[in-house]
């Protein structure tokens, strides 16, 4: 009996997950007014799809209500370069990363922590976050100022980093 509980609330839980992916993706998720449980009964399909998201115009000036769900995001990598429309060196689109920090204030993100792994990249954070509260962003943003363990050899001289390098490869 209790497999045939788990796996009905897995299967309620996989469902749920898989609708607000879909959201997620069209841009249309609306954050609960507060958190339900998971019923342990099958999740009924929508019977219609997610309304297509509206343009980025109508998005930023559609503030959370003050009953919507509030997030953080604790590890925003907006210096990619998929924001400036940018896919493997080649242009795909104008610049969006507007448009993106408007949705997600739409759907209740109200602080987002930009993240940073080098030296060069906190300065770029830094800048990015400075010239958005400047522009009036919807999204509170923040910045990580440091250097991720995997890019610590970074700071070394070339001399040091080669020897590093050198002595790692050989192990």
């Amino acid at each position: 009996r209790a497999a045939r509980l788990s796996t009905k609330w897995m299967s309620a839980a996989l469902q749920s997950l898989q609708l607000l992916l879909a959201q997620c993706r069209a841009g249309t998720v609306t954050p609960p007014a507060r958190v339900h449980r998971v019923a342990l009964t099958a999740v009924p399909k929508p019977t219609q799809p997610p309304p297509p998201p509206p343009p980025a115009s109508e998005a930023v000036a559609a503030a959370p209500s003050p009953t919507a769900a509030r997030f953080v995001d604790i590890g925003a990598n907006l210096l990619d370069s998929m924001f400036a429309g940018s896919y493997r060196g080649k242009q795909a689109h104008e610049a969006d990363l507007d448009a993106v920090l408007a949705r997600a204030a739409a759907c209740g993100v109200q602080h987002a922590i930009v993240t940073a792994g080098t030296l060069e990249e906190s300065r770029l954070a830094l800048e990015l976050v400075r010239r958005q509260r400047a522009g009036g962003c919807p999204v509170r943003l923040h910045s990580t100022v440091g250097v991720h363990p995997t890019r610590c050899l970074d700071f070394l001289p070339e001399a040091e980093r080669a020897e590093i390098e050198a002595a790692m490869a050989a192990a």
